[in-house]
C-alpha cells in the first residue's frame, strides 16, 4: 500500500514538473517572440493551425471508435436471435455498455465540434 502511495505521490509529482516545464518552455518562446512581432504572429498562427490540426485528428479518432461500437452492436444484436436466455442477458449487458461508450464519444464529438465552431 505505501508503495502504491510513494508511485502515486511520485507519478503527481513527475506530472507538475513536466506540466511547469512546458509551461517554461512556452512562456521563454513567447517571450523571445514577443521581441519580433512578424515572429509572434507567424508563430501564433503556427500554434492555431497545429491545435485545429490536433483536434481534426481526434474527431477522426473518435469518430472512427463510435462506427466501430456501432458496428459491434448491430453484431451482438444479429447474435441475439441465436441466443438462449442467459446468453440474451449477457448480451443485452455488453449492448448496453457499448451504448454508455458511444454516448460518452458522442459528447466529446459535440465537445470538438462546438471547440471548433
Amino acid at each position: 500500500m505505501q508503495i502504491n502511495n510513494s508511485l502515486n505521490s511520485l507519478s503527481q509529482y513527475v506530472k507538475v514538473n513536466s506540466n511547469e516545464e512546458n509551461q517554461n518552455s512556452k512562456n521563454q518562446e513567447q517571450n523571445a517572440l514577443a521581441q519580433d512581432p512578424a515572429q509572434a504572429l507567424n508563430a501564433q498562427n503556427n500554434t492555431q493551425q497545429d491545435s485545429s490540426s490536433n483536434s481534426e485528428d481526434k474527431l477522426t479518432e473518435l469518430t472512427q471508435k463510435l462506427a466501430e461500437i456501432q458496428a459491434k452492436i448491430v453484431e451482438l444484436t444479429a447474435k441475439m436471435s441465436k441466443a438462449n436466455e442467459d446468453q440474451i442477458k449477457s448480451i443485452e449487458s455488453q449492448i448496453a455498455t457499448l451504448n454508455a461508450q458511444a454516448s460518452t464519444i458522442q459528447a466529446q464529438i459535440q465537445e470538438l465540434q462546438s471547440q471548433q465552431a
